[in-house]
């Protein structure tokens, strides 16, 4: 199904446009190729929604991460585990607020720091396996066989 010269008109415009020519679906502006109606007919039944990418990426609330903080803070490494608990509240005031993008800086650094707490706790805890071998390995004394 391609395009016939009768679909298509040219027009050299000089100057301004009258509300008829704008009536036939055809862009004008320099750079742009005129699209005929029945093209414009089928972008219409696409339900194309556009979105602007400044507002769209600012619109959407952050997630504080305050559960998973409290979390970290418990069960994995008290220190780091508070620094996300901080973080974490101060993306919930600044939700509040509604500065959404600041929020959201303050919700990946809570992220952040959880991250740090289990990766932490994880050190930690390979840290006291080994202790722990080397001290049944070097110590027969104090547990006999």
């Amino acid at each position: 199904m391609g395009l016939q010269e009768d679909d298509i008109q040219a027009y050299d415009v000089v100057g301004e446009t009258s509300q008829d020519d704008r009536a036939v679906g055809f862009a004008y502006s320099d750079g742009y190729q005129p699209v005929p109606d029945s093209k414009l007919e089928d972008i219409d039944q696409m339900n194309v929604t556009v979105c602007d990418d400044e507002e769209n990426e600012f619109s959407q609330k952050p997630n504080s991460h305050f559960t998973a903080a409290i979390c970290v803070s418990l069960f994995c490494f008290l220190p780091t585990g508070l620094i996300a608990l901080i973080y974490s509240r101060k993306t919930d005031q600044l939700i509040k607020e509604d500065k959404i993008k600041h929020a959201k800086m303050m919700a990946e650094k809570s992220r952040n720091w959880i991250i740090y707490s289990v990766m932490a706790f994880c050190v930690c805890l390979c840290i006291a396996t080994v202790c722990r071998i080397f001290t049944v390995m070097f110590s027969p004394d104090l547990y006999p066989k």
